[in-house]
């Protein structure tokens, strides 16, 4: 067996591990938000989707591609993998995670973050405009409580209904610079240290639940694709 043979067989065999650790994980998928869009599962669905049970048949997919990946290293299969399916499996598997992430990461970038973002510093920006235009405000205690404010309004933003992660990291953004702006104003710089530690808790939190979530979708997903067939 050459060099190249064994290169595309192992090919072959990671594209099949990167797809399926990809659709069990998910890493880029977006969680239900509008009712009605989405199935149970939080999938969207149209007019022409068809009922849950047809998925089913990604099972039988999967464990015949398996099979493929298992059976190309035998002698039998070797003309048939090197001459006949050649790098186009690849090709496939490519072509199915790259559409999935461009798509959600298109979503995210040009929909959804830009008016997170926004947002989030329109306020920080809102705060500053009063600071500079009302003077009386611009004092180490009034600011100091401005900070609070702004670090409990980003972690409200973390909590089991909003979890906007984004909309939080812009905040925790602003008091990472005001506190090393201040650093030689006490009050200003522990507020603002504790406050970031404090989103950035809640940012995590988020991602750790978001996560679990998931794992524990796909896992309900397989079990359900699997009775039909084991029962």
């Amino acid at each position: 067996m050459s060099r190249r043979h064994i290169f595309l067989k192992a090919a072959n065999v990671a594209a099949f591990l990167t797809v399926m650790v990809f659709n069990y994980y998910n890493p880029m998928g977006k969680r239900k938000e509008h009712e009605g869009d989405d199935d149970d599962n939080g999938i969207p669905v149209s007019y022409i989707s068809p009922a849950n049970f047809t998925f089913i048949i990604w099972f039988l997919i999967y464990s015949l591609l398996l099979g493929f990946v298992i059976y190309q290293w035998s002698d039998n299969a070797k003309d048939a993998t090197v001459d006949g399916v050649q790098y186009y499996y690849i090709i496939a598997c490519i072509l199915t995670v790259t559409w999935r992430v461009v798509w959600n990461i298109l979503d995210l970038l040009f929909i959804r973050y830009p008016f997170t973002i926004y947002a989030g510093w329109l306020l920080v920006a809102t705060f500053l405009n009063f600071w500079i235009a009302i003077s009386a405000l611009n004092t180490i205690f009034l600011s100091t409580v401005a900070v609070v404010i702004l670090g409990f309004i980003g972690s409200y933003f973390t909590d089991d209904d909003r979890h906007d992660v984004v909309f939080a990291i812009t905040i925790l953004w602003a008091l990472i610079g005001i506190a090393v702006k201040n650093h030689n104003h006490m009050p200003i710089l522990v507020a603002a240290t504790v406050l970031s530690g404090l989103n950035l808790g809640g940012i995590l939190r988020v991602w750790e639940r978001y996560f679990i979530a998931k794992i524990r979708l796909r896992r309900q997903r397989l079990a359900s694709e699997r009775s039909p067939l084991l029962g």
